[in-house]
């Protein structure tokens, strides 16, 4: 979700508690995690780095609160030296430490939300999870905080407002949450959102292969587009390069991998993306690996 999206979410939830002087540490809580922007030049330059990047690291539970911790050691200090005194004074200590949390943790939970998913296990697990409601930031959501935020601004509503916002952003989140499960029960196969509520991305792993198809809720199932997993190679050839840092970069940032062999080459794909079904994340659609790199005794 967007930055607005997730500051007006972590602070709604401290209004409907009844502390408003807490607001401030959940709303810094919410927005730092995107502060993960910052490291996506580290997995371009050393594929050993490939959780550090948008949607990585920062974005697990783990991530969220060791940052949050950081977060408000630094906001502690400029609140004591006084000019933070004027907005984080009045909660500053144990509850305000937890509210700031709160807030990292109310981004990770919006996250989740959404394709392709976020590292929530990691550092145990860099596999990505997602209740898989959303196709990424919400456009609606977007213009909705928007809207609100720019009223605040010029004072056509006020912070007491916040109730309508959040009714309409629980309603949404319900909403598509329904659709989900209700397009997920009715297709066999892994169910993707896209920016278009009525159509749905599904992929099917059958026997040595994926089927990729587009389902639209009045028009039905196209034809699939089947993808094999290997093409001259053997599974397990494959799996000996599956633990090179640029395959697992690749392997994170795909929906599915496949492999092929030619010549001396082994190429790691994902069509999903290089086959133009979705663009996001761009980078990394496919990786190549010269034959015998990294395994042992070749």
């Amino acid at each position: 979700m967007d930055s607005v999206t997730h500051a007006l979410a972590a602070a709604a939830l401290f209004l409907a508690l009844g502390r408003p002087e807490l607001v401030p540490f959940a709303v810094v809580g919410s927005v730092l995690m995107d502060i993960d922007i910052l490291l996506m030049r580290f997995p371009e330059k050393n594929p050993r780095y490939y959780v550090f990047t948008h949607g990585g690291v920062t974005h697990s539970i783990c991530g969220s609160l060791l940052l949050g911790c950081l977060a408000y050691l630094v906001v502690a200090a400029v609140t004591l030296a006084g000019p933070g005194g004027w907005l984080f004074g009045e909660g500053l200590g144990i509850a305000g430490l937890l509210a700031l949390l709160a807030g990292a943790l109310s981004h990770v939970l919006c996250d989740f939300l959404a394709y392709p998913g976020i590292p929530i296990l990691y550092p145990f697990s860099d596999r990505k999870y997602t209740l898989g409601i959303f196709a990424g930031p919400s456009i609606f959501l977007l213009l909705v905080s928007w809207t609100y935020l720019l009223t605040l601004i010029f004072q056509l509503t006020t912070l007491a407002d916040w109730r309508a916002w959040a009714m309409i952003f629980v309603s949404y989140v319900l909403a598509k949450a329904l659709l989900k499960a209700f397009v997920a029960a009715t297709t066999e196969g892994a169910t993707i959102p896209t920016k278009n509520p009525l159509k749905w991305y599904v992929i099917r792993e059958e026997d040595g292969a994926y089927a990729i198809q587009s389902r639209h809720l009045f028009s039905g199932l196209t034809e699939p587009r089947v993808f094999p997993k290997f093409r001259n190679i053997e599974p397990s050839e494959a799996e000996q390069y599956r633990d090179l840092p640029e395959v697992q970069r690749h392997r994170y940032n795909s929906y599915i991998q496949t492999v092929e062999k030619n010549g001396e080459t082994i190429t790691f794909r994902d069509p999903f993306r290089s086959e133009g079904f979705t663009r996001y994340p761009f980078n990394h659609t496919t990786v190549d690996v010269l034959s015998g790199k990294g395994v042992p005794g070749k």
